[in-house]
């Protein structure tokens, strides 16, 4: 006779600390045995823990028995009287627009939806039906993909919201558990062709190693999943620590490694500590040669970047290694009034007029700082505008005496790659006279003669990795 899983699960729930009293809980049910089984433990644990459970299901649009799928378990949480929240996405329709594999594509149209209706019914918890057998499934595939400790240590039991009460039985134990308690279920036969890894990690590799090398083989998996686990955990608070002392939060909204500091970490260290860095920022689960490509890039020339998947990038800085997500930013031209200011961005540029008297460069040994500059408003030929510097920009810096490339000009500032279309440009009808924070032109130099200063500063060129302490502008 099979064994009620019921004092099993539980516990397994009471040793992860799953469960709370007066949990709400959605309960992801596609109809199959493992996710039905959920939510019969679950239904049946509800008084022990009062709690409130609604049922979610989502229609792919992939097979054609799916609508038999989506009526199935609507069926069954009226028969429950459970809140049932059936979703339909044309997962075929997003893979074919964004490149994604069909099992990818769905695993996050899955999780996606799972969370804004925990989020719109305040529901604190989002159980699924993993087992031990998808535990050892994913372990394999790791390995056949490449993958750290963290990888290797497989699904976790509780990530967040989500709870995974099934994580520690076998696949065999919860369908005899469903034949003894009568529980009628759906099959997915996609999950029966060996047309993506997983399954033929399933179907045909497991198989195979358990009749040639180990039939307990499943079991051995899950145990190595929960012993990496656990060594995973204590080194994620040594991660934590590491960061903390590495992390630059950049200006900009990105995050930096000091980079220093990051290369005198050990392979192991770096790749451990990179990780870290890149769930900050919500980047998905990146492959292993993702990881070796942003260590190889830190210890590269400077302002060098690699772009990664999901629209993240990363780049190397003259002291950080800088992580982030989303294309070059840039901004459109626009006239600077006189007086008047503009916001570019997070910038804000002010112009105005002052009297020579008034003017920070009026005598010797007193300098303006890398926000200001001063030029002879009647050497000005408006309008004064505010562009993002061009392909073959030139000017002749102040005190230089010749001309020089802006693109040399931000090199030798230190701006970021990244940042520099973002760097102002201020320009009147004959040329530059500023590039914003970094260098002024000749023309338009305050001498005893000039009877009226055009004063511009600049707030918030930190931002654009523009430091205080930059080039000081003399008479």
């Amino acid at each position: 006779m099979s064994k009620d899983l019921l004092p099993e699960v539980r516990s397994f729930v009471e040793e992860h600390n799953m469960l709370s009293t007066g949990d709400r809980v959605l309960v992801a049910v596609s109809g199959g045995p493992d996710s039905t089984a959920l939510l019969h433990l679950l239904y049946r644990l509800r008084e022990d823990y009062q709690l409130a459970l609604h049922i979610f299901h989502l229609h792919h649009g992939m097979r054609t028995e799916a609508d038999l799928d989506a009526a199935f378990v609507a069926d069954l949480a009226r028969r429950l009287g459970l809140p049932f929240h059936g979703e339909y996405r044309n997962v075929p329709q997003l893979v074919q627009e964004s490149g994604s594999s069909s099992q990818l594509m769905a695993r996050k149209v899955r999780y996606e939806l799972a969370f804004q209706l925990a989020e719109k019914h305040n529901l604190n918890k989002i159980a699924f039906g993993h087992n031990a057998d998808d535990q050892g499934e994913t372990v394999l595939m790791r390995v056949l993909t490449g993958g750290g400790l963290r990888g290797l240590a497989g699904i976790p039991p509780v990530r967040g919201k989500i709870i995974r009460p099934l994580l520690g039985t076998f696949r065999r134990a919860i369908e005899e558990y469903c034949r003894a308690m009568g529980l009628a279920y759906r099959i997915d036969a996609s999950n029966l062709k060996p047309t993506y890894l997983r399954n033929r990690i399933r179907l045909q590799l497991i198989p195979y190693l358990e009749e040639g090398y180990n039939p307990r083989l499943r079991e051995r998996l899950a145990s190595l999943a929960d012993i990496l686990r656990g060594e995973g955990q204590l080194l994620e608070e040594l991660d934590r620590e590491l960061y903390r002392v590495l992390a630059r939060p950049q200006r900009d909204g990105t995050l930096g490694l000091d980079l220093e500091g990051f290369l005198a970490l050990s392979a192991p260290g770096q790749r451990r500590v990179l990780l870290y860095a890149l769930e900050k920022i919500k980047a998905p689960r990146f492959a292993a040669d993702h990881i070796e490509t942003i260590r190889e890039l830190a210890g590269g020339p400077y302002g060098k970047m690699v772009h990664l998947p999901g629209g993240f990038w990363a780049a190397r800085d003259y002291d950080a290694l800088v992580l982030g997500k989303g294309g070059e930013k840039s901004f459109q031209a626009r006239e600077l009034p006189v007086p008047g200011m503009v916001a570019i961005g997070d910038l804000w540029i002010k112009a105005d007029l002052i009297p020579r008297e008034r003017a920070s460069v009026g005598s010797l040994g007193k300098e303006l700082g890398e926000s200001c500059a001063e030029f002879d408003w009647e050497a000005i030929v408006p309008p004064l505008v505010v562009r993002p510097r061009a392909v073959g920009d030139r000017m002749e810096p102040f005190g230089l005496g010749g001309s020089k490339k802006v693109k040399d000009i931000l090199m030798e500032g230190k701006v970021p790659r990244r940042l520099r279309a973002m760097v102002p440009i201020i320009a009147d009808a004959e040329g530059i006279l500023w590039v914003g924070g970094l260098r002024r032109a000749e023309r338009g130099r305050v001498a005893e003669g000039t009877r009226k200063v055009l004063r511009i500063q600049i707030e918030g060129l930190e931002q654009l990795g523009i430091r205080p302490g930059g080039e000081v502008f003399r008479p």
